[in-house]
């Protein structure tokens, strides 16, 4: 496309939604965000300042912007954009090009042959009318050779519009490109925001810490109590369930059975003997099993850990566990070599939820006690180093 150098002209651009990609109508020419930059060829990028007699709608988001002679003053590339923050970028270009006052136009070319025709014989001949023959020729050379040009600079303006808007193109879809990757960093910096800090670790354990304190410090005279026992069950029960989730089938339900369990525990701690020298120790337990029920419900990071911790706490309570009134001894054998320093569990379901006794630690042999009365159980085991498992474990008097 051209335009007459110094001539006010009318340019086409298009306002088109960046996502639905629907022309944008209804736009005034003092909208917010709307702007107008232009280029003259060898120049810098200059910003249109645009009034109402600039500015002209026509349909589906087309519009038209006027140019001043001012602005188009200078011969070659005109490149122009029309920005508004919902739509792509319009890029626009035009060729400016010499008015061509100076060469004769086909239809005075013919005139003028046509007059030169009928001058009269005797003079056809003559030096003067050979000479404003070949003007005649030169003439219509010089006007074939400037519409050409112009065909070709046409063309040119074309391919400079077409590639304008390829780059255009190009830059949106770069930008949302670069506002997608951005959001990803975004999500990906949230989502190590809300990871399991290891300070709340930390704090779970300093909490099963004071726990073991705490109820090593009950007093021997009262460690057959009922309702000491009923601790000593239920811890029993919480470590089982972290035992649970220390496996390769670590779960929701089992995170669950362990809070549950810490809830039971914090009210049959209520029901200790309240003499005064139970008083302070009943404290320090409460206090330790609120703040392990708070810290197990933050995290489940590293609960492998807790099943030594637990242990622990179950050896303070003391002996041999389980509901029943005869030791049975269970063996373990791993790949023929006895199972040393494993935890193990007895449960009535196939299953795993419902514990009847443990946990206990296996010795050098391999070998685990319970109370328990004849029947048909499971047991199930779980260590450092080795795959934890189970196995229906049938109990008879002999």
């Amino acid at each position: 496309m051209n335009a007459i150098q110094g001539h006010e002209t009318w340019l086409p651009a298009l306002l088109q939604d960046k996502d639905a990609g629907t022309g944008i109508t209804g736009i005034a020419w003092n909208a917010s965000s709307l702007t107008v930059r232009y280029q003259k060829q060898g120049g810098t990028v200059q910003t249109k300042t645009l009034t109402s007699a600039d500015w002209a709608e026509g349909v589906d988001g087309s519009y038209n912007i006027r140019f001043s002679a001012a602005e188009l003053d200078t011969l070659g590339l005109f490149s122009y954009w029309l920005s508004y923050t919902p739509s792509t970028t319009y890029p626009g270009a035009v060729t400016i090009v010499a008015e061509l006052t100076d060469v004769a136009s086909e239809s005075s070319l013919e005139q003028l042959s046509q007059t030169v025709g009928t001058l009269p014989t005797s003079v056809a001949t003559s030096d003067d009318v050979t000479a404003i023959q070949e003007s005649i020729s030169g003439a219509a050379t010089h006007a074939e050779s400037a519409t050409t040009a112009a065909t070709s600079a046409g063309d040119k303006a074309d391919a400079a519009t077409a590639a304008a808007i390829t780059a255009g193109d190009k830059a949106d879809a770069a930008k949302s490109s670069a506002d997608a990757a951005k959001a990803a960093v975004d999500a990906v910096a949230l989502a190590i925001d809300n990871l399991p800090t290891t300070s709340a670790m930390a704090d779970a354990l300093t909490a099963l810490a004071t726990l073991q304190s705490a109820v090593s410090n009950l007093p021997t005279d009262v460690a057959e109590n009922e309702d000491v026992a009923a601790v000593a069950t239920l811890i029993t029960s919480l470590q089982s369930s972290v035992g649970n989730l220390a496996s390769s089938t670590a779960s929701s339900v089992a995170l669950d059975n362990v809070i549950s369990t810490v809830s039971a525990l914090q009210e049959q701690v209520g029901g200790l003997p309240t003499n005064s020298d139970m008083t302070e120790a009943l404290g320090t337990l409460s206090q330790a099993i609120n703040d392990l029920n708070t810290r197990i419900n933050q995290t489940d990071d590293n609960l492998s850990s807790l099943v030594s911790i637990v242990s622990t706490l179950h050896e303070k309570l003391g002996g041999i566990v389980g509901p029943g009134t005869q030791v049975r001894t269970a063996r373990i054998v791993l790949s023929g070599v006895p199972a040393n320093g494993v935890q193990c569990w007895v449960t009535s379901d196939e299953v795993g939820k419902n514990t009847v006794a443990g946990p206990s630690t296996t010795n050098s042999n391999g070998e685990a006690q319970f109370y328990l009365e004849a029947g048909d159980y499971w047991l199930f085991w779980v260590g450092r180093g080795i795959k934890s498992g189970s196995s229906k474990w049938e109990v008879r008097d002999d």
